[in-house]
């Protein structure tokens, strides 16, 4: 029920503030019936004069063309200036409400790396909703108002007529109709298959790296063709089936004019109706026999557009707003507890268990130990990156279960080891689109150390895709201006250095290391000596719990599990 109420909230995105664009497409399309049945009319209306040898009629006929010709001019004018606004409106409106949900996810829904679903709700999906759901709802009425129009006038010009042409077409649409379900069945699967290949192909183009590195582009190509192959099956599956509901729905329209035909001549020869209008009916008539072939297809197709409106709700239920998290810090953290932490990805090993310790405002933490042993995990729980953990996460003594996590990232940054950058400008990439007084941006940069760059290249120098115009240390300056410009009292930094050069590597954390007024809990796996000296507390994990914690000289003196670390690294 829940599902059917948000699914028809994002159908209404289409009509928002659209409802005139809305009624006058259709009244175009209207005019679009009435244009149809009156050059049908006007035909029998020449078709009589010329069988008849009046030349008087025939001149009217003629008047009529001109006319039909200059309002049927104006009509496709007036279709198209309000279908087309109606349409760029609509899908506007649909994708803005779309990529808001989106963006009010959780951060732990994107743990999984899963977003070749929300690509495909702006590519494959997208498509197929504007053509079946939108174009598709405007060419329906078309159709059934064409079918209304036409047999009522029908009905008006010759009863016998009307009726066999009513009772057929009717019949030959129903027929049509029952081939329509393997089309919504296979337009389904083919969007499945869709956002599968869109996400194996994101995948490896992500990778291509290390496809080029050890020369896997054989076995990789191979992978490809199989995911390639298994989608344009699919796709010729659901060709398949839209061409047998047009066969089906010609097939049904050809037997439909035989029979209409076979009556008309049978009145003609009965001198109850003349030929000219027999061949001018008949031209009518087409505006029945279109929808027995398209109807079927228009209907099925809408149906399947449906579904996948009702999947991409699904793919951006806003699961955030479901949790109990109400409680905000008024002011900026002074402490972080951890009581008995422990936490496990789903695979049964626990990651972290048993974590105690109490982060204070204004000092500088350092998170060591060998690879696995839950450093950046930790980084992640305390950011609320992952749910699921047991224990408790005390900012100021309220668990972090309680808070409003969006709230909570209004005084905690984090700096990862990869830092992602937008293909926008340095200073938007730094203010992240936001407004910050002149100041204050060149006072992030100069602290971040980024004043070399912008001085020669410009703080509207373009980072490109995901920053690949600047160097690794120069994108973890960007990260830390972030930081700066949003005066985050609490810097989390998941080993920023780990990617970069031992020079470049210690200036950067000189950089972090060297913010006053800030709590910092830095994840490093260079153990230097001159950097770990300026931390007044290091945390040594082993193997999910912290093994030690102390300052560097005192870690040293006890000649315990991080003398060992550390006597390896030198």
């Amino acid at each position: 029920m829940r599902e059917q109420r948000e699914a028809a909230i994002l159908r209404q995105q289409f009509h928002i503030g659209n409802r005139k664009n809305y009624i006058l497409s259709l009244v175009g399309k209207l005019l679009v019936v009435v244009m149809s049945i009156s050059s049908s009319l006007i035909f029998t209306f020449v078709v009589e004069s010329l069988e008849y040898q009046s030349i008087q009629k025939f001149l009217y006929g003629l008047a009529m063309v001109g006319v039909y010709i200059v309002a049927n001019m104006a009509c496709g004018l007036f279709r198209r200036k309000y279908q087309n606004t109606y349409l760029r409106k609509a899908l506007t409106q649909f994708k803005n409400y779309v990529f808001s949900k989106i963006l009010r996810q959780p951060i732990s829904s994107y743990a999984s790396g899963d977003t070749a679903k929300f690509i495909s709700a702006f590519s494959n999906d997208l498509n197929s909703i504007e053509q079946n759901y939108l174009v598709g709802e405007l060419n329906l009425f078309v159709e059934i108002l064409n079918y209304v129009v036409t047999a009522a006038v029908l009905l008006i010009l010759n009863v016998p007529l009307g009726i066999t042409l009513v009772v057929s077409s009717l019949i030959a649409i129903l027929v049509s109709f029952r081939f329509g379900g393997k089309v919504v069945k296979n337009e389904a699967e083919t969007m499945e298959k869709a956002s599968d290949f869109v996400a194996q192909t994101k995948d490896l183009l992500s990778g291509f790296t290390v496809i080029k590195s050890f020369q896997a582009e054989n076995q990789i190509m191979s992978v490809f063709q199989e995911k390639n192959v298994e989608l344009e099956s699919t796709k010729q599956k659901r060709r398949a089936s839209n061409d047998t509901v047009s066969l089906a729905g010609n097939i049904a329209s050809i037997l439909v004019s035989v029979i209409f035909l076979s009556v008309g001549f049978l009145l003609a020869f009965n001198g109850q109706i003349s030929v000219g209008k027999i061949i001018g009916f008949y031209e009518l008539s087409g505006n029945m026999l279109s929808p027995i072939r398209s109807l079927g297809v228009l209907v099925a197709n809408r149906h399947a557009a449906d579904a996948l409106i009702q999947r991409i709700e699904r793919d951006i239920e806003d699961t955030h707003t479901t949790q109990s998290r109400k409680a905000t810090l008024s002011t900026a953290p002074t402490s972080i507890t951890l009581r008995d932490l422990s936490f496990g990805y789903g695979n049964g090993r626990p990651v972290l268990h048993a974590i105690n310790h109490t982060f204070e405002a204004g000092k500088r933490y350092a998170l060591v130990g060998g690879s696995g042993s839950g450093k950046s995990t930790l980084l992640k729980l305390l950011v609320g990156f992952l749910p699921g953990y047991t224990g408790q996460i005390q900012y100021d003594g309220t668990e972090l279960r309680q808070l409003d996590l969006d709230q909570l990232l209004e005084h905690v940054s984090m700096i990862q080891q990869e830092v992602f950058c937008f293909n926008s400008s340095i200073a938007n990439n730094i203010t992240m689109f936001r407004d910050f007084p002149q100041e204050e941006l060149s006072h992030a940069i100069q602290r971040a150390g980024l004043s070399a760059l912008c001085a020669a290249k410009g703080t509207d120098y373009l980072c490109g895709e995901g920053g690949c115009h600047l160097s690794g240390g120069e994108r973890q300056r960007v990260s830390i201006a972030r930081c700066l410009i949003r005066k985050s009292p609490i810097i989390l930094v998941d080993e920023a250095e780990a990617a970069l050069d031992n020079e470049t590597a210690s200036a950067v954390l000189q950089t972090i290391l060297g913010l006053d007024s800030t709590m910092r809990i830095v994840v490093s796996h260079r153990l230097d000596a001159p950097i770990l000296r300026q931390y007044d507390e290091i945390l040594v994990l082993h193997n999910g719990s912290i093994e030690e914690c102390g300052t560097f000289e005192d870690l040293l003196n006890r000649k315990g599990y991080f003398y060992s670390l550390y006597q390896i690294s030198q």
